[in-house]
C-alpha cells in the first residue's frame, strides 16, 4: 500500500508504508458512494490558504487566534516568509513553530504560524480547539486542495465535505472514502468526504454547521492519505488535536508563550 502525505500542491511526494489504520475493517462499515461532485464554499472564513516561501506551493490552515494559524508541520519545513490568504486580506509571517518531523508516520504533524499583529478582527473567523472526538462522530472537512488525488488537479478553491470518523486513536483520526465516488478529494457533504494534495494542515471540525467559528471546533489536522489494502477505498488521515497529549501541549505552550488567547486548550 502507498501512503501519501497530503502535502502542498504542485510539490508532491509519496512514501511507502507497511499499512494504514483501518485497512482491515469489513466493507460493510464503509460509507456508501454518493457520486456528488466537489462542494465549493465561501463559508468557513477562518479556513485559509497558506502560500509557502518562494512560491513552493500551498497548504491549508485554520485561524485559532487573532495572532495564529494552525497547519501541518510538513507545510512549515522551509525557512522564509509564509503568506496567508485570510478573510481580511493577505498577511505574512516567518515565525513558524513545529511540533513534529512532518514525516508520513508523524502523529505530531502540526505546526503554527505566529503573527505580530492581529490578522482578523471578526471573532467569527477564529475557531476553538475541541477536546473530544470519537469513532463514528460526524465531522466537517474544509480545504483548498486538489479535486483528484491521481492528477492533483484544480487546487486553490475552498471546498468542504462531511464524513463519519472510521477509526480513531490518540495519534490519528481516519476517514474512508470509496474510490468509486468519482475519485475526487473533498467530494461533497453526503458522508463520504476525503482529502487531497493541498489540504494539508486543513481542519477536521467536530459538528456540521457551516459559518461561525463558535459552532465548530478543530479536532484534527489533515496529515496523510492513500488507498487501503483492497484498493477500493481512499484513506484520509488526520493528526489528532482533540486528545493527543503531545499535540495539545504544543498548542498550550505556544498559547502561553505568545499570549495567543486560543480557546479550548
Amino acid at each position: 500500500m502507498q501512503r501519501y502525505v497530503c502535502g502542498y500542491a504542485w510539490s508532491l511526494f509519496a512514501v511507502c508504508a507497511a499499512g494504514l489504520i483501518g485497512c482491515g475493517k469489513p466493507a460493510g462499515s464503509i460509507p456508501t458512494a454518493s457520486g456528488i461532485a466537489v462542494s465549493v464554499t465561501n463559508g468557513f472564513p477562518g479556513v485559509v490558504m497558506v502560500l509557502l516561501p518562494s512560491g513552493q506551493g500551498f497548504c491549508t490552515g485554520v485561524i485559532v487566534s487573532q495572532y495564529a494559524v494552525l497547519t501541518a508541520t510538513h507545510c512549515l519545513l522551509n525557512p522564509g516568509t509564509y503568506t496567508v490568504y485570510g478573510p481580511e486580506g493577505r498577511v505574512y509571517s516567518n515565525n513558524r513553530q513545529t511540533a513534529g518531523t512532518g514525516r508520513v508516520d508523524d502523529a505530531n504533524d502540526i505546526g503554527m504560524l505566529i503573527f505580530s499583529q492581529p490578522i482578523v478582527h471578526d471573532t467569527g473567523s477564529i475557531y476553538a480547539i475541541g477536546n473530544h472526538v470519537a469513532q463514528g462522530d460526524k465531522v466537517t472537512l474544509v480545504g483548498y486542495g486538489c479535486d483528484n488525488p491521481e492528477t492533483a488537479a484544480n487546487g486553490g478553491v475552498k471546498r468542504y465535505g462531511r464524513n463519519n470518523i472510521f477509526e480513531k486513536d490518540s495519534d490519528f483520526l481516519v476517514l474512508m472514502t470509496p474510490v468509486n465516488t468519482v475519485r475526487t478529494g473533498i467530494i461533497g457533504d453526503d458522508n463520504v468526504a476525503g482529502t487531497c494534495f493541498g489540504d494539508s494542515g486543513g481542519p477536521m471540525f467536530s459538528g456540521e454547521a457551516e459559518g461561525s467559528g463558535s459552532q465548530l471546533e478543530v479536532v484534527g489536522l489533515t496529515h496523510a492519505g492513500g488507498l487501503d489494502g483492497s484498493g477500493q477505498n481512499y484513506v484520509s488521515e488526520f493528526a489528532n488535536v482533540a486528545d493527543n497529549g503531545t499535540n495539545r501541549n504544543f498548542i498550550h505552550t505556544l498559547n502561553t508563550s505568545y499570549n495567543l488567547g486560543i480557546q479550548g486548550i
